[in-house]
């Protein structure tokens, strides 16, 4: 059951940094509607879906890295249940996975305020 934890608490900062990680290096050239940052915003132009690429996975880089020395740093120090710390990381894992959205998305809107 230790191990199952583990790999939950560990799934979105590890997909976090290996999207950011591949992003960075190899982004999605084409604008398209299967595979990137779709917004609305990040498709209006493929400079705006180069930008929020650009962005994003440097951002989901330092989440992801960020999340997984967290997670393990507490899942070693945190006196806690380990279903109740894993509830904590989904939610924080979650809530800064989500939180990068309107952040680039706000960016977007100013780079390129009129296109």
């Amino acid at each position: 059951m230790r191990v199952f934890f583990w790999i939950m608490d560990l799934i979105i900062p590890i997909t976090l940094f290996i999207i950011g990680l591949s992003w960075k290096n190899h982004s999605p050239k084409q604008i398209n509607k299967v595979y990137g940052y779709r917004t609305s915003q990040s498709m209006k132009s493929q400079e705006a879906w180069d930008y929020a690429h650009k962005l994003i996975s440097k951002i989901w880089l330092v989440l992801g890295t960020t999340l997984i020395i967290g997670i393990i740093l507490s899942k070693l120090i945190v006196p806690i249940e380990q279903g109740r710390l894993s509830a904590v990381h989904a939610v924080i894992s979650l809530v800064l996975l989500l939180i990068p959205i309107p952040i680039v998305e706000i960016k977007l809107r100013k780079k390129f305020k009129g296109q």
